[in-house]
């Protein structure tokens, strides 16, 4: 299990990767370090209300025919009828599967066309309606170097998408424009709403682990966080936890 979660994990790496311009660090000092270009997102997460959710990504309004059909209406939406052997992220019983589907994370085939398709596609399923296509497509755009996105991810993260969370941590922590401390106090948010699974894998995430004064200040970050998600949950249960691991 803990194999099959790590890989998950690089996993999210590849998908942020895949097509990005955002990664690298800039050689010109007057655009500003890591921390300048994040920190209005940052503060916005931790001292501000979320945006409305017409500024973050909602689909827009319908016409009286109802929303765009989308792209990948034929994709199945949940786990139902689907193996455990190649789950993305390691379900490991029906009871893991329903859980996964709950909180926002792609089944294997949405996994495999979502993380291949084409930005367009994406937007044109995310405009119907789709959650999941919502947060590829926002992942990358944050990987392009939109920074914006991470509000939007923190939008759906309010709608009940861990997904969304482990997109955002995967950022973080990978990323040469990223914020290890702020990946470091996500992975606790997930943890502390209900995946004590990701307890196992969250340090082999860095490579070297927060210490000290860092990881202080990353475990006061995580209680700001979860205290504002909880304020603006979209969503019941606010604290839904994963089922233990499957006994071999």
């Amino acid at each position: 299990m803990l194999s099959r979660k790590t890989s998950s994990f690089v996993a999210c790496l590849c998908i942020l990767a895949a097509g990005s311009t955002g990664c690298r660090q800039t050689d010109n000092p007057a655009s500003g370090g890591v921390e300048d270009k994040l920190q209005p997102q940052i503060h916005d997460a931790l001292d501000e209300p979320i945006t409305a959710a017409a500024e973050l990504g909602d689909p827009p309004a319908t016409h009286a025919s109802g929303r765009s059909l989308s792209p990948f209406s034929d994709v199945p939406k949940t786990r139902a009828g689907f193996s455990l052997d190649d789950d993305p992220y390691g379900a490991d019983s029906a009871e893991d599967q329903r859980w996964l589907d709950r909180n926002g994370y792609p089944n294997a085939e949405q996994w495999r066309v979502y993380s291949n398709a084409e930005e367009g596609l994406l937007r044109l399923a995310a405009e119907s309606g789709d959650q999941v296509a919502q947060v590829f497509l926002d992942a990358r755009l944050l990987s392009q170097g939109d920074t914006e996105a991470v509000d939007r991810l923190f939008f759906a993260a309010e709608r009940g998408s861990a997904f969304a969370l482990s997109m955002l941590q995967a950022y973080m922590v990978g990323s040469s424009n990223g914020n290890p401390e702020l990946g470091y106090a996500i992975g606790r948010v997930m943890e502390m709403k209900g995946d004590s699974r990701i307890a196992l894998v969250r340090d082999m995430a860095f490579a070297t682990p927060l210490a000290g004064e860092r990881k202080m200040r990353a475990e006061a970050m995580a209680l700001q966080l979860f205290d504002q998600l909880k304020r603006n949950a979209k969503h019941q249960p606010f604290i839904d936890p994963r089922p233990s691991p499957a006994q071999p």
